[in-house]
């Protein structure tokens, strides 16, 4: 799922979350 600046990574069941700043 991607929302408006972030970038959400589920991988083997869990949660990685990825924060781009422009």
């Amino acid at each position: 799922m991607k929302q408006e600046g972030k970038t959400y990574i589920v991988k083997d069941g869990d949660c990685i979350f990825f924060k781009f700043n422009v």
